[in-house]
This record gives C-alpha cells, structure tokens and sequence, in this order.
C-alpha cells in the first residue's frame, strides 16, 4: 500500500512538474528598475526657520514642504503618481499600450521605506529592462515635480499674503503720517516736536533692540534644542573592545571636522543648505573627511589598546551645548537690562504734558507703520529670492539603470512548488482513492460482509520475525507461530473418512500465502497427521526455494508425466519434520498447471492423497493466476488467505466469484496481518507464538 502511494505520489508530483514548465513558457519575463532617493523636507526638522519672516508666513510656507518620510512613502507609492509617470513613458516610447496595462503594471510597483529612515526605493517593473529603468527614473521626476509645485504653489501664497499686507500697512503708515502733520501744525511747537521725534526714535531703537535679543534668544533655543537631539542619536561612548590609539594628527582632525558640524549646525538655523556660508563649510567638512580617511586607510596608529573611549562627536556637542547655555544666560540678562531701560523710557514719555503726549502717541504710531511697512518689504524681498531654494527637489541617490536579468519568473521557485502542489495533491488523491474502497481490518467484519467462516487469525508479524519462522521449516526445531497451531486445530478438528485435500490461495500476493501453507502444514504434521505441502505456485514457487528442491522433479514434471508416480514409490522429499513431505515446483516450467489434462492432475492429487491424511496445496493468488481456478475442483477445501493490512472488499469479492464459479466445494477465511485491537478478545489469544 505504501509503494502504491508512493508510486501516485511520484507521478502527480512529474505532473506537477510539466505543469510548471508549462507556466514557465507560457509566462511573460518581468523586468525590474530601481530608484533610490531621500524623502522628507530637506530643512532642519522638516520647518522654516528664519529670522526675516515672520511666523504667519512660515505657516503659509509649511504648507508646501514635504512631510515625514513615511507620510512621503505614502504619496509616492499612490496611484496618482504612478499613473502619470506611466503615461509619460508610454508617450515617450510611442506605447500606447502601456497605460491601457495600468493595473497590470501598477500592481507589480512597491516602494520600500523604513520607519527609521530618510531613505525610500522605488521597483517599477515592467516587461522590458528598459522599460523598467525609465519607468522607475520617471516616477522619481514625477515626484519631485509634484512636489516642487506644491513648495512653489506655497511661495506664492505666501507672496500673495505678504502683498495684501504691505498694501494695507502702506495704507497705515500714509494715515498716521498725516495725523502727525496735522497735530504739529496745530501745536505750532517745532522744538517740542523735535524733541517729541527724538523720543520716539530712541523708544524705536530700544525696541528694535529688544526683539533682535528676543530672536537671537529664540534661535538659541532653538541650536539647544537640536544639539540635545543630536546628542540623544549618539553614543556615549565607543566601541571600544579592541581600539586603536591615534595619532595627534588624527585626533586634531576629528575635533576640527566636530568644530564644523557644530558651525553648520549654527548656520543652518538663518539659513537653507543651498546658502553660500552652508556650502563653504560643507566644502570644509568634506576636505577634513578626506584627510581622515587617508591617514586611517594608512594605518599610521601608534599602539592598539582594549577600552571604551567617550564619542567624540558627543564630546563636542556637549562642549557646544554647555557654550550655547553660556550664551543664553547672557542673552536672558541682555533682554532683561532691556525691558528694564524700555520701562525707563516709557516713564519718561508718560511723565511729559498732555499736548506733548499726544505728539509722542502719534510720532510712535508713524514710527510703528513705517517699521511694519519696512518689515513686509524686507520679508517680500527675501522669499522673492528663496523662491527656487525653498522649491527643492528630493535628492535621487542613486537612478535606474537597464538590468537584464528577470526577477519573475523564478524557475527554480516555479519548480519546486509544482513538484510540491503535484506531490501533494497526488498524495491526497492516493488516500481518497483508498478511501472509497470498502477495507476489511477484523475478522468479524470479513466473516459478517461475506457470510463465509473464518477458521484462523494469524497476528501481523514483522518482516525479519516473518522470513524467520519460514526458513526455520528446514531445520531439525522449526519455529511454528501459535496462531498456526490454532489453525492446524480449530479447521481440522472433524473427523472425517479419508484424506483431506486443502488448498490455499489469495486475493493478491501481500497476504502471505505461502508462509501460511508452510506453517499449516507443519503443524499438522507436529500433530501427528501424516501432510503432504504441495508447492503450485510455479510463477514465485517459495516453498521450494525454503525447502532447497529447485533441482528436484515436482509438481510440474508429474502433470507434464516426465515423473508419474507409482504405489512402490514416495512422491516427495521428507523434511526434517517428521510426517511431513514437501512436493515442490518441479523443473517443466510455470505453465505446466494451466496445459495439464485434466487426468494428470486429478491422478496427481489422488496419488498424494493416497498415501497421507492431508495434502495441502500452495498456489498463486486466484485473481492473477488461473492456476488456484485449475485446481479447486479436484480439492475438498479452499482456503482463502487475506490480509487485514491490503485487503479491500472489491478484491474479496471478486476472489469469492472467481473460487464459485470454479466450483469450490467450501470457501474458508483465514486472516493475515490481524491486529490485536481490532479482534474479539476470545481470538487474542492467537497472537501467542511459541516454539515447536
């Protein structure tokens, strides 16, 4: 049974196989392009930070940077973008077809991004590598088109803004100038209006002086803060299981290249990374970079040493952060010494006549809108200039180039999941296949399905134990299993007149016929009866083999009459068992049952039976020799050999129907391979086995 699942198994599993090679060459070759790029705002923390505009501005301008990365990743990875790039390339190559394939292509387009990284890649596939290449450098221009559209679309709302603003402050300072005028036409007082303007001018310088302070404060909460960060992101000491000690050299670099981050890092707060102070020292940190990397790709160290030493990017951030907190408690007293001299003033002013405070209050009005009015040019000016800066573009690592090799199909993938799926479905199919078939496991369900008895159950042995208990036969002990003596006795108990002819056979070769027939026979003879083991299965003759008579005359040479027996002589070799004669094969060829005439064998069974009191025959199984059918009619007794392991009712039947119709006088079971769970507990003690 299982070489037979094996056997389906192996040939669903060669199926499968075709069918993936198959699919293989059916299956069109999928061609893949990457594109790597940095996602996110290029500005410091993805925000403006300026001190020239002001905060509704950067509001406006915020609008239009790009967000987190994954927010970015998101975006990307939409079908608006893809469907545009897409239509691009398909215009560009002059395939139409292409935007038609749209959800085809579409979804064989991911974007890999981390959620601790910057960094995204772009897999476009197509079916060319060509096509794969520009589809994926394309989708990247898409991007970051729609992406400086938006951070331009953002500028100019915020020119718009800033516009109306300036109208309207040009609108304030024009009124506040004219109620000036017309007050100090009205006092008539040029030296107190003198006075009045030098006032207010020292009031606006204290001013002007003060939110300078305050943005110079600010901006250095701001350093504080980032450094903090920076910090947070380094280690506090490194690695240092086998360090190496540097040179002074070396160590003069590193502090230097620490020195320049810390001043960009400064610079970056009033300016964009494409200002020209930001390029300068990038142009430094990239020189000092180089010089570091050569003497270490030198290996001029002076001793190596086991230990942790502190970061030296830490170490310098936190020198900058202790020199940024100095500077803010200085800035903190130069604000306050501010506020307290603006409080000065201010009594000053209060203190002066009425008429005199009025001129103030009107002075300070004008000296307010001019300011403002100044201010929205300035802010109008300077994102005029930053247009192109603030409109940057995503930066692309690293673009798509044509590379031949196919990442679909996989055959080595395709191989193995048919030979598997093939496998698999084959061994379902094996088992539902024997699950239809009616099995036979006990004796009892055999002997209720056919009404036939069951005259023995032999217990499943294993194999070694098996091929033992037959080639003991020969020797002067042989080994006799108990549930053979059980049959010998219980299927021979009745006295009857004469000898008795009892022929064994099976339903297909598993069931163990002849180690049946063998052991019958040999314990019948251990119980005194005199028994003649006839060995007809001519096709796969194991008793004679058991027995050593290959080259002995036997049952083919008597029914080809080149042996004919006599009633001076023992048809026969004696065994080493007493009252036992073994008749083998013979030497006149495996057809000699099926062309014997009908006398021969009815002559030959007679002379054996004339001489003992039971003849048992061993032959092939019924359904695939005729051989069992030939000799059934000249036998008193037919036993039917079936195996509780291999046996299904389909085989039984049939077997039934073939001994029937051969005119089989009584048709017995006798069960091989029975399990002790599946039998009554009356037959368990067959499962006994003793030694003869």
């Amino acid at each position: 049974m299982i070489r037979l699942h094996i056997i389906r198994t192996v040939i669903f599993a060669l199926i499968g196989l075709a069918i993936g090679f198959f699919i293989l060459s059916q299956s069109p070759k999928i061609y893949e392009g990457r594109t790597q790029l940095v996602l996110g705002s290029q500005t410091p923390n993805g925000r403006f930070y300026s001190t020239v505009l002001n905060q509704d501005v950067m509001d406006i301008l915020q609008t239009g940077l790009a967000s987190n990365p994954q927010t970015e990743a998101q975006i990307l990875r939409g079908e608006g973008v893809f469907r545009n790039s897409l239509a691009k390339v398909a215009a560009a190559k002059g395939q139409p077809a292409m935007s038609s394939q749209f959800e085809d292509y579409y979804r064989m387009y991911d974007v890999q991004s981390s959620t601790d990284s910057s960094a995204a890649l772009i897999k476009a596939r197509a079916y060319s590598a060509q096509d794969a290449a520009d589809l994926a450098n394309t989708i990247a221009e898409t991007y970051n088109e729609l992406r400086q559209n938006n951070q331009r679309a953002a500028v100019a709302r915020a020119l718009e803004y800033l516009q109306d603003q300036i109208v309207k402050a040009k609108q304030d300072l024009e009124a506040s100038e004219k109620k000036f005028k017309d007050a100090k036409v009205k006092v008539g007082a040029p030296d107190i209006t003198a006075k009045v303007v030098r006032d207010v001018e020292y009031e606006s310088q204290l001013r002007a002086s003060l939110d300078s302070a305050k943005a110079e404060l600010s901006g250095i909460d701001e350093q504080i803060r980032q450094t903090q960060a920076q910090m947070e992101e380094r280690p506090k000491t490194e690695a240092g299981d086998m360090s190496e000690q540097k040179s002074q050299t070396l160590q003069q670099l590193e502090n230097q290249l620490a020195e320049l981050e810390r001043n960009r890092t400064t610079l970056l707060v009033q300016y964009y990374p494409d200002a020209i102070p930001v390029k300068n020292i990038d142009g430094s940190i990239e020189s000092v970079k180089k010089q570091i990397k050569t003497i270490k790709e030198s290996a001029k160290f002076e001793n190596t040493v086991r230990n942790n030493r502190p970061d030296t990017i830490r170490k310098s951030l936190e020198a900058n952060l202790a020199n940024l907190k100095i500077q803010k408690d200085g800035m903190l007293q130069r604000v306050s010494s501010l506020e307290a001299t603006q409080r000065q003033h201010e009594q000053v002013i209060n203190s002066l006549p009425q008429t005199n405070m009025e001129l103030v209050d009107l002075a300070r009005d004008v000296d307010i809108s001019d300011a403002n009015y100044k201010r929205l040019k300035v802010q109008s000016e300077d994102l005029k200039n930053r247009t192109e800066s603030i409109a940057a573009a995503a930066q692309i690592v690293d673009t798509a180039v044509p590379d031949e090799n196919p990442v679909l199909p996989r055959p080595p993938v395709i191989y193995v999941v048919s030979i598997l799926c093939g496998a698999i479905f084959g061994m379902l199919v094996s088992f539902a296949i024997e699950a239809m078939r009616l099995r036979i496991y006990s004796s009892t369900q055999l002997q209720e399905i056919t009404g036939l008895p069951v005259v023995g159950v032999v217990h499943d042995l294993p194999g070694p134990t098996a091929r033992r208990l037959l080639t003991s036969l020969r020797e002067p002990t042989p080994l006799v299993a108990e549930s053979y003596r059980f049959l010998a006795f219980a299927g021979t108990s009745k006295k009857a007149e004469g000898p008795r002819t009892i022929l064994l056979t099976g339903a297909d070769g598993k069931a163990g016929c002849s180690t049946t027939a063998a052991q019958f026979a040999t314990a019948l003879a251990q119980s005194g009866s005199r028994v003649a083991l006839v060995d007809c299965a001519l096709d796969d003759p194991t008793i004679t083999r058991v027995f050593g008579l290959e080259q002995k005359s036997g049952v083919s040479d008597i029914l080809s009459q080149t042996q004919l027996p006599s009633s001076e002589s023992t048809v026969g070799t004696e065994t080493s068992t007493p009252n036992l004669r073994v008749i083998g094969a013979g030497t006149e060829g495996k057809n000699a049952i099926k062309v014997a005439p009908t006398q021969n064998i009815n002559g030959m069974i007679g002379a054996l039976a004339s001489s003992c009191d039971f003849v048992v025959i061993d032959t092939m199984p019924c359904l695939s020799s005729s051989d069992a059918a030939r000799l059934v009619p000249y036998v008193d007794e037919v036993y039917l050999v079936v195996s509780a392991k291999s046996a299904n009712m389909r085989n039984v039947a049939a077997a039934i129907d073939v001994l029937t119709l051969a005119s089989a006088a009584s048709i017995k079971f006798v069960m091989t391979k029975g399990s002790r769970g599946e039998e009554a507990v009356m037959k368990q003690a067959n499962f006994a086995s003793a030694r003869g």
